[in-house]
This record gives C-alpha cells, structure tokens and sequence, in this order.
C-alpha cells in the first residue's frame, strides 16, 4: 500500500484497515502497479526459496493516466523470466483462448525451447460445455508443448472468498470437483496433475532438481570468492600482536631486509641497482672525457693563454714545422683499434700518426671553479662544487715565479697544439737540454687533467644518493604505511643515518682523489711503457718509410709500411667516417705535415710529453673509475645495509620504550582495521559455505 502512494508518510499505512471491497480500496491509489518489490521473507528448517508474484499482464486501464502500466507491466515481467536459472510458472486462464494471452507469447521470448516454462491452466470451472477438448490437447502436450508440461487448479471463485472458505476449504473443493467432473475425472487417473498440490510437488522436485545442476557451480563461486577474500587479506598489513615490541622489531628486520636485497641485487630486486649502476657508468664517462686531447697539426695556441701583459707570441709556434703544419682529419686513439703487441703498434703506426688529433670521450659540459695548481703535481685539487651547477672549463695556472711569464691559464678542454704544449714545456724547463722534456710538465698536465675529478665523484655520489633515498622511502610506505607516527619517525632517523654515511663514504673518497693528484703513480710499468711506445710510434713510428715506399717504390719497407700499411690506415679512417682518400693524397697530407723522423720533425721533447700524459691518463682514469665506484658501493651502501636495523633500533629505542609509547607508534590508521574484519568475516561466512556444499557430497 505504501508502495502506490508514494506520497503518503508509509507509517500511515501500518495499522492501515483493508476493506472487503478491494476494488474500491485500489482505486484510492495514487498508482495502479509499481517496479518496487515487495520481499516477504520466510523463515523455517530447510526453506531456501524466493518466489516472485508478478501481477497479472493487462491490455487497457480505467484511468488514462495509467496507460503506462501496460507497457510497464510486460517489461518487469521480462525482466524477470528472462534469468537463465528462473522457472516460469505460467498461469492461463481457461476463460480465454490461450493465443490470446500474453504470458504464452512473452514465456517463448524467454523461453524458446520451452524447457524451464511450466504451465498452469486456472479457472476450468468456467469452461463452456463441449469445449474442453481443446483443452484438454493442450494439457496432454499435443498443443503448445512445453517439456515441463502443463498443471490444472482450480482455485476459489470471488463468491467463495466472499464466503471465507479456509485453505483447506479450497483444497476438498478442488479435489471433489476434479473426481466429478469429466473429463478432467478420467484424465486424472492417468496422470496426476491436478491440484495444487501435484503442482506444489512438481515444483519442489524441480527446484530440487535445478539445485542440484547448480551446486558445483555455487561451489566453484564460493571457493573464488574465497581466494578473492584471501588475496584481499594478503594485500593488507597482518593484525598487531599483543607483544608491539616484538611486532615492531619484525618490522624493522623485515624492512631492512628488503633494503640489503635492494642494495645487493638478489633475486627479482635488481631494479634498484640497474638505476645505480646508470650513474656509475656516468661517472667512468666523465673521467674518460677528461683525458687531454692534441691537435699537433693546427697552428697557433688554442688551451694556453699568455699571462696579462704578453703579446702571445711563441717562437715555437711560429717555427717552420709550425708554418707547415695543416689540419688533418681525427682519428680514434691507437687503443681503439683493439691491437696489442708489436704487431698491433706496426698496423696501426700509420694510421695513428695520421692525425696529431687525440680524440676524446663525449663530456657533459659540467665543471667547477677551482684554485690554481701547483706546477708540482703533489697539490689536491680543490674540493668539488655541487654537480648541479655548470662553472668554467678547467684550467691551470702555475703559480707565479716557479713556471716564468711564459704561461697564463691552461683550458684542458680544448685541444692542445704545438704551441701550447711547447709553452708548457717552456714554462717548466729548468737546466734541460735540448730535446728534453721536464717531469715536471707531465705531471703539471696530468693534473690539470684531474682537475674536475673531484667533482665528478660528488654529482655520482650525490646521484646514487638520491636513488637510496628513493628506494628507502618505497620500502617505509610499504611496510610502516599504516602507522602514520612511526613512519614520519622512520624517515626522519633514516634520512639522518645516510646522510652520515654519505659524508664518510665522501671522505674516503676524497683520500682516493688526493692519492691520485698527489703524483702520478703505478706499478704496472709494463702496461705505461708499452703504452708510450705505442703512442710515440702512432706519432713518429713509420712516416718516412711509409711515405718513401708509396711515393717513388725505392728503399727497402720497414715493419709496418708501404701500401698495406696505407690501406689500413685509410680503412681506419673510412671506419672512423673519414672517406675519400687515396694513397697518393694521404701520402701528400704526411709529407705536408713535416712530421716523422726526417727534417722538420716535430721536437722529441712534445712527443714524448703527448705520449706520457696520454699513457698515464689512460691508466689513472681507468683506476679512478673503478675505485670510486667501488668506495661508493663499500662505504656507503654496503654500511646502510649492515647497520641500518641497528641503527633504527637504536634510534626508537625499541628494547627500553614503555610498552604505550609503542603502542602509540603502531597505532593504526582508522579503516584498515575495519576492511581486515569485513574481509576476514567474508571468508570465514563462505567457507562455512563450502563446507556444508562438501558434506552435501558435492
């Protein structure tokens, strides 16, 4: 009732006195029909049931403003017989003719093989006389077929409900008038279905029926279900035990052990340590670029500046290997070519004696400002700005009175030409002859190469820093992200631990640098001389010869020329992007040159200065780019895994803490405990359900 009339206060309709007139009671309601459903719930042992009565499909109303309850009606009714798992109980009267009923029409729309249909005829006592044949080929399935079959009632009349004739009333009535009257009498005999009750035990044994295909499907959804549930509970943080002070240690060691197998690369927790080694590859390109590199073809000077006041003149720059020097095209360093040995210095002796120009690793532009070097190479460098901010080239000056006047500042970033590595050389000569070359110059170039060193291990360190503060406040969030207090400690104690280990780590580093600057140093003497010695005969080795050989054929061919040599060496340079060359044209291009061992060379004291530096920068950067590294990886993040748990530990105090300040850090946040009980409620409510469904034998 309250349903119809939305518009009243359902509590009027409580204690609400339904007349004996239920048509004059309808239409006092605002609405005729209604989606709304009434739920009328049955409680009793072994009553599983939903029965749904549906109201009774109409053509036409009284009230205009009620015609669309037509279409209303039909559309809630398909609705609900169009579930896969529905019995349809079709109920036809017998007043009409069954193709006029749209039940019949609508329950094949549904239902096209008709084998959830179940049809009830109602009302035969109004059957005309001598018409019930064609009822009687529907009931027996020759008309209208349905494989449910067909069922035959008869309920009370208006006048025996006026009348109030009980439940049982209507049953004896029913029975008495379906044992007398024909030809239902004879029908009966044969096949028992008339009354409601063979209809009420048809339909138990079909929802029987329909119950048994369907439980190991409701089995298979309770055992899903099941696992969604778990799989809900597992996402979820566990339940805090009574003891938080053990609860709260498993924490930390737990944390920590995802931080060392982070750090440590083990099993699936590589991400972190791919992120690091980009940066450590960064730093071994950054030492690279600093080796120097050499244009002895130009003329002029390109790295060295003359000191205030000078005129820039320099005599070697302007003497007559200067005059016919020309540019030649770069070549890779002789190393490159990947040859060793004797036989990898003959190959590539003309090749590399092409171009005086010693190409360098790709840099990144980023350098600090720092005090002048010493001339003497036992001077550290300056300590290193911050990576971030782009300063100045690197350059060196010799302090005043030691090197002369001869030399101003040294841009190691730009190639270096004869004249700028002849006004090293001048800078530093004491008591030298001739076609020496001080010691001192070499070391004083090796530490102007060193220069930025420092600060290319502060921008690696500073990198790999950021990555573990990255992973360190992933893994909080994971594992104290409930506990809101406990977390911001966390971080706070965490963020101040790596950054005491930063400083150390940053320390070590620094004596690794000040060794390094100190003065240059190795053990392998083996690899620096026969590293010089490649590097002197890719600059002097076989121009002579090889030039001799190609130009007139006369003289015999030293190791590693004539046109075999040349062809290598053009190949080279075709690898190296340089085409266009012909024996005849580089031969031409060497003799122009003025270099070799013959008239016009360049001063031994220059080559065996280039050899020097480019042989021990060759080993020192490759030193320092694993040794970084290395202190980096030890020092750092080798210490924060093994001392962090201790370290924590420690810092929250965790073994002396009153038991309420612990309970205070673990308290969680408001809701999770609510999800973890519904969840945890759900599974234990379905699994009640899947072990009923297995004693059931399903």
């Amino acid at each position: 009732k309250a349903l119809l009339n939305p518009s009243t206060d359902p509590a009027r309709f409580e204690a609400h006195a339904f007349g004996d007139d239920g048509a004059d009671d309808a239409r006092a309601n605002e609405l005729a029909f209604t989606r709304n459903v009434v739920c009328l719930d049955v409680v009793g042992a072994g009553v599983n049931l939903a029965l749904v009565d549906l109201p009774g499909i109409i053509r036409s109303v009284d009230r205009k403003e009620d015609a669309g309850s037509i279409e209303m009606i039909q559309d809630l009714v398909r609705t609900y017989i169009a579930r896969e798992r529905t019995i349809i109980v079709a109920a036809i009267t017998c007043k009409d003719e069954i193709e006029n009923q749209a039940i019949v029409h609508l329950a094949r729309q549904a239902d096209p093989t008709g084998s959830r249909t179940l049809g009830v005829l109602t009302k035969p006592d109004t059957i005309e006389p001598g018409t019930a044949d064609r009822w009687v080929q529907v009931l027996s399935g020759r008309q209208y077929p349905l494989k449910l079959g067909y069922f035959m009632v008869r309920c009370l009349s208006k006048a025996e409900i006026a009348a109030h004739k009980t439940f049982d009333d209507a049953r004896h009535i029913e029975a008495a008038f379906f044992d007398t009257t024909q030809p239902w009498a004879a029908l009966r005999r044969r096949a028992d279905r008339f009354g409601v009750p063979a209809l009420r035990a048809e339909l138990s044994r079909l929802l029987t029926a329909l119950a048994e295909t369907s439980l190991p499907r409701i089995k298979q959804l309770a055992e899903e279900a099941i696992s969604a549930a778990v799989d809900e509970l597992g996402q979820m943080p566990p339940a805090i035990s009574q003891d938080s002070r053990i609860e709260l240690l498993q924490m930390i060691r737990h944390f920590c052990a995802l931080t060392t197998l982070s750090i440590n690369a083990q099993s699936d927790f590589k991400t972190f340590y791919q992120r690091v080694r980009v940066h450590l590859e960064h730093f071994r390109e950054r030492i690279a670029a600093t080796r120097p590199k050499f244009a002895l073809d130009k003329k002029g000077l390109s790295a060295t500046q003359p000191p205030a006041g000078h005129d820039g003149a320099d005599a070697s720059a302007a003497g007559p290997a200067a005059a016919r020097s020309q540019m030649l095209p770069q070549l890779p360093r002789p190393s490159e070519f990947g040859l060793t040995g004797l036989a990898g210095a003959a190959t590539t002796s003309l090749a590399s004696s092409i171009s005086m120009v010693i190409p360098r690793f790709g840099g990144f532009g980023f350098s600090s400002p720092s005090p002048s070097p010493s001339a003497s190479p036992s001077r550290p460098g300056s300590p290193a700005d911050s990576a971030s901010v782009p300063s100045p080239p690197r350059t060196a000056k010799p302090p005043p009175g030691q090197a002369g006047e001869l030399l101003g500042r040294v841009d190691t970033r730009k190639p270096m030409t004869l004249g700028d590595l002849r006004r090293i050389i001048d800078s530093q000569k004491g008591r030298e002859l001739q076609g020496y070359s001080p010691y001192s110059a070499f070391t004083f170039l090796v530490s102007a190469c060193q220069e930025d060193w420092e600060k290319h291990a502060a921008r690696c360190m500073a990198a790999v820093s950021k990555e573990l503060a990255a992973l360190v406040n992933e893994l909080v969030d994971k594992v104290f992200g409930r506990f809101s207090n406990l977390q911001s400690q966390l971080r706070l104690f965490t963020q101040m631990f790596q950054a005491q280990l930063q400083q150390a780590a940053m320390e070590q580093i620094g004596h690794l640098l000040a060794m390094e600057r100190r003065l240059p140093f190795t053990l392998n003497s083996s690899t620096f001389i026969e590293r010089k010695a490649r590097f002197l005969h890719a600059l002097t080795g076989q121009l002579d010869g090889s030039a001799g050989d190609a130009g007139s054929g006369g003289g015999k061919p030293q190791q590693g020329s004539g046109p075999d040599s040349l062809q290598r060496a053009i190949a080279a340079l075709a690898e190296a992007g340089i085409t266009g060359l012909t024996p005849q044209t580089l031969v031409g291009k060497l003799r122009a040159t003025g270099t070799g061992t013959g008239a016009g060379g360049i001063d031994p004291a220059v080559l065996d200065l280039v050899a020097s530096t480019l042989s021990y920068m060759d080993i020192a950067t490759s030193r320092i780019s694993d040794t970084v590294p290395m202190a980096i990886e030890y020092h750092f993040l080798e210490r924060m895994s093994e001392s962090l748990e201790k370290e924590l530990v420690s810092r929250l105090n965790v073994l002396e803490s009153d038991k309420r300040d612990l309970d205070a850090l673990l308290e969680e946040d408001w809701g999770i405990a609510e999800r973890r009980a519904a969840a945890e409620a759900r599974r234990a409510r379905l699994e009640r359900v899947w072990r009923s469904l297995h004693e059931f034998g399903v």
